[in-house]
């Protein structure tokens, strides 16, 4: 990504961060279960509906659950038009937990459907929305809560060029996203639409907080940042 010199924008050093474990509830994870049951997992779904908004199909799971471990160790499914593929590692044992994740070809309006909606005012996608991310995600804790808090890894996010409709950002608020974005501080009220060329995000995890170093760059014809 190669960003032009004028209109350049630099994140002041105290939206340098953002905490995940704001927005997480303290619902236990179920350890127990896991370590009365051995099994192997060959699981295919259709659809799987994760709620009114996102869904995916074509799901297929390989695991082995052993001795309080569970071994994901394929996860594919078609997601947002794209591929998503990842693989997990849940031990019961010392309630710990780690994945790596991987996609090519999402598109957000797919994946979540308010994204599509370019009449509500808030924020959305007119067309293109091509994403691909790369992730890897380690924690532990009895809880949620407690997992989010120690989360640590590496979140990279590449946005391909795209229509966007300013707005509003009521769809993000009450989660990271919304931390994020908020604390970006953009006027996105002030221009109906903006042709996104590129952006790219790279999220460091240290402890439940999502750290940015020098690692945002977005490209528009409204404006340009990097930071």
């Amino acid at each position: 990504l190669i960003l032009q010199e004028k209109a350049a924008f630099v994140l002041p050093s105290l939206i340098s961060s953002a905490q995940a474990t704001n927005v997480v509830p303290a619902t236990p994870i179920p350890y127990d279960f896991l370590k009365i049951v051995n099994a192997n997992v060959d699981l295919e779904v259709k659809k799987l509906i994760i709620n009114k908004d996102i869904s995916t199909r074509d799901v297929d799971v390989e695991a082995k659950l052993e001795n309080g471990v569970l071994d994901a160790y394929m996860i594919r499914t078609n997601f947002g038009d794209g591929m998503l593929s990842a693989d997990a590692k849940i031990n019961a044992n010392n309630q710990t937990v780690a994945a790596n994740i991987y996609s090519k070809n999402l598109v957000l309006q797919k994946i979540y459907q308010p994204l599509n909606d370019t009449t509500s005012g808030n924020f959305s996608i007119i067309s293109g929305g091509k994403a691909e991310v790369k992730a890897y995600v380690h924690s532990y804790g009895a809880t949620s809560r407690a997992i989010a808090e120690h989360l640590n890894g590496q979140v990279i996010v590449i946005m391909d060029k795209s229509e966007v409709n300013m707005g509003q950002l009521e769809l993000f608020s009450g989660n990271v996203i919304g931390e994020v974005l908020g604390a970006l501080k953009l006027d996105t009220k002030k221009k109906s639409k903006a042709q996104l060329n590129c952006a790219v995000v790279r999220t460091d995890i240290e402890n439940g907080k999502l750290r940015f170093p020098e690692g945002i760059a977005v490209d528009t014809n409204q404006f340009k940042l990097s930071a």
